[in-house]
């Protein structure tokens, strides 16, 4: 879970502890990265979604969609590749 961690945008360093700590006990394929968007800004997602593809996880899943900006949807689509 890349939130509530207390501060905005949440520190790259835990995110990765809690992704490492994560696949300790689960199969990086079945694991995906929760990312708050409201707390985000788009160079915030990128980051995110790097730590989820340098972890091979599953993918990355946004909470609070309604939420999102323009910008971070932006950043989305040149970053995450969808599933067909």
């Amino acid at each position: 879970m890349a939130y509530d961690y207390g501060s905005t945008p949440e520190p790259v360093s835990l995110v990765e502890q809690a992704v490492e700590t994560a696949r300790a006990s689960v199969p990086p394929e079945k694991l995906i990265l929760g990312i708050s968007a409201p707390t985000k800004m788009a160079e915030s997602i990128i980051t995110k979604v790097g730590i989820a593809k340098r972890y091979n996880l599953d993918g990355i899943a946004i909470w609070r969609l309604g939420l999102v900006t323009g910008e971070i949807w932006g950043a989305l689509r040149v970053t995450v590749i969808p599933r067909r």
